[in-house]
């Protein structure tokens, strides 16, 4: 089965080989290990590779290109993309469309006249991502809801003839109020390379703090922030080290300056962008506890990364950390954007060795259940149903 994928990872293509980031790079071989190729409908960017990309060369993969890569310019070339899109189609068996990238609505409508398989998987919720940001007023975060409501609709109604999956419980039950059968999933990278067997943390003087994840209002590092100055003001001498970027953005800069404003400087650090990988699993490694502070999340792939890597974990109540973990037993969680209510749960993650451990080894064992290979195979058997089923009419 030959199938294609849309999604708008900004990847690099040569005519050869692909480098993007290496979550995306994960995915697409287990798809090119699972199926007889992969035509991927994604946007591709020039200028050098990020430090964080993986590249992938292989014959069975094809790229195609996609000039424009958000909701407004897509809407205003809605006729070229319907062009790209047609002229691409022949072969494939069955599509997989990650929503909410734009127009998915123009592409299904393509697929289904040729009788394709169609699986769609919601990675997130455009609509509490507008609501949650801290950095839009009142006025602009209504008329970006008003501006995408056109996309939205057309959307769901795309996805409501078609299998659909959504990261984590909570997003399944927000799209299955909205008349959508969705089926909740947890996503995972994970690589048995990624595990790392280890029975304590927190033995060092100053214990470090990990958080990973891209740098954006919604991840709430500020909050991680308030409770690493917490801890300090309560004697518990710890350090704290941010992983992920984009280095040079405003939020990064907002952080640093919030940083020092606690008292703060010098005892965290902003580490950039780190390779999926070995590079990764060293910051995972050189830690003693995982922070996860998000307001909202769909299926966090950090969770299962720092419980793979042997971190004892903190997380905000979003996404599928309740489905996955179990409070006090393999997590401790939090309320979200609640700075005392993370620091109280670090703190006891640093005074109780026992309490460490037990959840130290059982986030470990939920790890080991979520393996990449597996996830991607479920996707592709799911495609293979519905090409079936579109082939029956």
């Amino acid at each position: 089965m030959k199938i294609g994928l849309y999604a708008l990872w900004n990847l690099r293509w040569d005519g050869e080989a692909v480098t993007g980031l290496g979550t995306h790079v994960r995915y697409l071989r287990h798809f090119l290990a699972h199926t007889g190729g992969v035509r991927l409908f994604t946007n591709v960017q020039s200028g050098e590779d990020p430090v964080n990309t993986e590249r992938l060369a292989d014959p069975r993969l094809e790229i195609v290109p996609l000039p424009w890569c958000s909701f407004p310019a897509m809407w205003r070339h809605l006729s070229g993309l319907r062009r790209i899109f047609a002229a691409n189609l022949d072969g494939l068996d069955a599509m997989y469309v990650r929503l909410f990238d734009p127009c998915p609505w123009l592409l299904a409508r393509l697929c289904e006249a040729r009788r394709m398989g169609m699986l769609f998987h919601a990675v997130g919720n455009p609509i509490e991502g507008i609501a949650l940001r801290p950095d839009w007023s009142a006025a602009g975060k209504l008329a970006r809801r008003v501006l995408f409501e056109p996309e939205w609709r057309l959307a769901l109604r795309a996805a409501r003839r078609h299998r659909l999956l959504a990261n984590g419980r909570p997003l399944a039950d927000f799209l299955t109020a909205r008349g959508l059968s969705a089926e909740a999933v947890i996503t995972s990278t994970l690589a048995p390379e990624d595990f790392h067997e280890r029975e304590e943390t927190c033995s060092g003087p100053e214990p470090v703090i990990l958080f990973v994840g891209f740098l954006r209002p919604a991840k709430r590092v500020d909050r991680l922030l308030e409770a690493v100055a917490i801890l300090h003001d309560e004697g518990r001498r710890t350090r704290l080290r941010v992983v992920g970027g984009p280095a040079d953005s405003r939020h990064r800069r907002e952080l640093a300056r919030r940083a020092e404003a606690l008292g703060l400087a010098g005892r965290v650090v902003f580490a950039g962008e780190v390779p999926l990988g070995e590079a990764l699993n060293r910051e995972y490694r050189g830690a003693d506890l995982f922070a996860l502070p998000s307001a909202t999340e769909g299926s966090p792939r950090a969770l299962l990364e720092a419980a793979a890597n042997g971190l004892p974990l903190v997380t905000t109540d979003v996404g599928s950390a309740r489905e996955l973990f179990t409070d006090g037993e393999s997590a401790l969680i939090v309320p979200p954007d609640n700075a005392p209510a993370l620091a109280h749960a670090l703190g006891r993650l640093l005074d109780d060795g026992a309490l460490r451990r037990r959840c130290l080894r059982a986030a470990r064992d939920v790890a080991r259940a979520h393996m990449g290979a597996d996830f991607i195979r479920g996707v592709v058997e799911r495609l293979a149903a519905e090409r079936e089923l579109a082939l029956r009419g």
